[in-house]
Parts: C-alpha cells; structure tokens; sequence
C-alpha cells in the first residue's frame, strides 16, 4: 500500500513520505542556522523531497554550517548518532573522518560533481572503530538565486563486499601455499624412493605407501585440531 505523503498545513511544505519525511517536518528548524522550515527557498524544499525520494542511502548538506539532512535509507548508516544527527552540522556528525571526506566535499561545493569507489574510512558510529568502505557521489546543490548552497550524498556501503574479497584472496593465497608444500613434499618422497629402491617396481610400491602415509597423517592432524578446537 502507497504511504500518503506527509504535509504541515502549507500544501507546499509536502516533501514526501516516510519517516524521515515525518521526523524533518517536526523538526525545530528555528533553533538551527536554516530556520523555520516555512521560510526555507523553493530550492531547498526541492533538494528535500529529491533526497527524501532516494531509494539509495542519501544525505544532504545545506548553508553555512553544512546542516544535515537525511533520508530513511541513510539512516541505519549513522549508528548510535542517529538522533543527534538531523539538522547538525556535518563535521560534528561525522568527526572522526572529517579529515577524510572534507576535501571531496570542498570539491562539491566548488560546483564539481565527485564519485569514489570504496574509500576506506575508520568510523567510530557505534562507540568502537570500524574498518568500512564507501562507494559514493557528492552533487553540488544551487540555492534559488543559481548560488551554490549546499550538496547531496548518495552512498553505498561496500563493506561487505571489500571483506568477502579480502577472504576469498585469502583462501586463494593459503590454498596456493598448502599445494607448493605438497607438491614439494610429494617430489621429496619420489626422489628419495628412487634413490632407494632396486628397481621401479619397488620404486612405485615405496612412493605409494610413502604417499599414502601422508595422507593418513594429515587426516590425524585435521582431526586431532578439531578435537582440541575451543567450542
């Protein structure tokens, strides 16, 4: 079912739906550098219901201070900072990699449109350091006078996706070491064999009994780690 879009009793304060919507409606704007959201220019308005409409993680800066704005999808990414997050500014938000993200931003509001793939970024959202990687575009925004007032971020969290790779690499890397070793181990065997035996008849009974030590070897390895595993 189609949510019905949020209003104040101006028909053009409607700048969406959902609760994000609803939370910037109700926000007291007055106690902020934007003021009243009733005195807020068609061109902001306008910045706010297109990021409002996002289906992708958006947030926008707007004003002097870079005051936050967020919609739904971009919310769960601010962590425990969620609620002091709307209508602050965007440095205090976001402390920690301001130092990171600010020459992008400068870059925005110089009237130039930027996009990274996967910059990693240390964040401390939930209270404790995170290793997170962000696929993202910064938009500069133009107040009603064709000025450059804010801008818009719309982000993908590739986190998940830089981990899995890490791991995969990983694998691949230990993987590639355990068959050098075993080719290693495996041409020791056959050359010690041959050297030692009378004949290739005996050669090829010693290399396959050797070999097949091996293998009962390392099946007691793998059990005796998982018997001596922490559960």
């Amino acid at each position: 079912m189609t949510q019905k879009p949020l209003s104040l009793a101006q028909p053009s304060l409607v700048i969406g739906s959902g609760d994000m919507a609803q939370e910037i409606l109700d926000f007291r704007w007055s106690n902020t550098p934007l003021g009243p959201i009733e005195s807020w220019p068609v061109s902001l308005l306008s910045a706010v219901r297109i990021m409002i409409s996002q289906q992708h993680a958006s947030c926008m800066f707007w004003g002097p201070d870079l005051t936050m704005l967020y919609n739904d999808a971009y919310a769960p990414i601010l962590g425990a900072r969620k609620d002091g997050a709307l209508g602050t500014a965007a440095r205090e938000v976001w402390p920690e990699i301001w130092h990171d993200i600010e020459p992008f931003v400068k870059t925005a509001l110089g009237g130039e449109g930027v996009f990274f793939k996967e910059l990693p970024l240390t964040m401390t959202r939930n209270g404790y350091e995170e290793q997170t990687y962000w696929t993202f575009s910064y938009s500069p925004l133009h107040d009603d006078d064709g000025i450059i007032c804010g801008m818009i971020n719309i982000a993908f969290d590739e986190t998940p996706n830089v981990d899995a790779r890490s791991m995969q690499d990983a694998m691949r890397l230990e993987l590639s070491h355990r068959m050098k070793n075993m080719l290693a181990v495996t041409s020791a065997v056959v050359s010690s064999s041959l050297r030692t035996s009378k004949d290739l008849g005996h050669a090829r009974e010693t290399v396959s009994a050797r070999i097949m030590a091996l293998g009962k070897a390392q099946q007691l390895l793998q059990l005796t780690k998982r018997l001596t595993s922490p559960r």
